[in-house]
Formats: C-alpha cells, structure tokens, sequence
C-alpha cells in the first residue's frame, strides 16, 4: 500500500518533469528541493534543516524542533547538533 509520502514525492517528481528530463534524488528515501523552485504551496514540509553552518549569520534558523545537521544528513558519520 502507497503510503501518502510516498504519493507526495511521486507529486513532487511529476512536477519536476521537463520534457524527457526526469530528476531523481540520489537516496531514494528523500528528495532535495529548493523551495523558491515552486510558484504555490507544494503540500509538503521539511522533515531536517542541513547546512546549518553555512546559514548567513543575519538569517536565524527557525526553532521549528527539526533536526539540524551542520553539512548533509547524508554524509559518512552524520549526526545532528
């Protein structure tokens, strides 16, 4: 049975089609997307916040409980701050 996440990341992929283009993520179980690529709310929210040592030191990163990784979650040894 389809769950509705993985019905929402179909959507989002769908969407992301250009012509025979197709994007896929490089580990299935997510997929990585700038959110200003959307014109209107894509039904979908953030599940980690990453990079978070790069942020700009004006911009603060929201105390939203998502976990915070300094580079990607994906990275050997991973583990967030």
């Amino acid at each position: 049975m389809e769950t509705t996440r993985q019905r929402r990341r179909e959507v989002v992929l769908r969407r992301l089609r250009v012509g025979d283009l197709r994007l896929e993520p490089s580990h299935p179980e997510s997929v990585a997307i700038r959110m200003g690529t959307f014109d209107d709310d894509p039904g979908i929210r953030p599940s980690v916040r990453q990079f978070v040592t790069y942020a700009a030191a004006w911009e603060s990163i929201p105390d939203d409980g998502l976990p915070r990784f300094p580079e990607s979650r994906h990275a050997p040894g991973a583990r967030p701050l």
